[in-house]
């Protein structure tokens, strides 16, 4: 490794060549930063989370499907809390659908806002219409139901419009 003799009188000048290297090596430490938060900014991140919570409410939706059929045909059981469950991710969904309408065009996204009132309004409704009933109605009209939000969240798949 060579050895540098500094002069007093190249101080000043050696002083500025290393401070130049620091602050070029921290400004690219800077943009590499930058460059990372940027790379994915908060409603590309919404994005990507409203588009894989389908996936999991469906899986919900299929799960919530064979119980129905097993409270049905046991003729003993509850739909509470699969309900519940699938409800709470069906609101999540939609909070963060709102969140990203804020950018969307409302008029190519009228029929996906239309299909997610549907969605959320169809486990409340049921869950009225099942006070009283017994168990096997319970999961049948449940399995129903559950049917047609099925079909409601493909049909909120298919409407998305996929960029914003």
């Amino acid at each position: 490794m060579p050895v540098y003799r500094i002069y007093p009188a190249m101080m000043p000048a050696a002083i500025d060549t290393v401070t130049r290297q620091c602050n070029s090596i921290h400004i690219s430490r800077v943009r590499a930063k930058a460059h990372t938060v940027l790379q994915y900014p908060t409603m590309e991140r919404l994005f990507a989370l409203h588009s894989r919570l389908q996936l999991t409410i469906t899986l919900v939706i299929v799960v919530s499907l064979i119980w129905a059929l097993i409270v049905a045909w046991r003729n003993r059981g509850s739909m509470q809390a699969p309900l519940g469950i699938l409800q709470l991710l069906i609101i999540a969904q939609s909070v963060i659908g709102l969140l990203l309408l804020w950018q969307a065009d409302l008029f190519r996204m009228a029929l996906h806002v239309i299909y997610g009132v549907v969605a959320v309004g169809l486990i409340p409704a049921t869950a009225a219409a099942l006070r009283g009933r017994s168990p096997r109605e319970v999961g049948l009209i449940c399995a129903g139901i559950l049917v047609m939000l099925l079909i409601v969240v493909g049909r909120l798949y298919e409407t998305g419009v996929v960029g914003f």
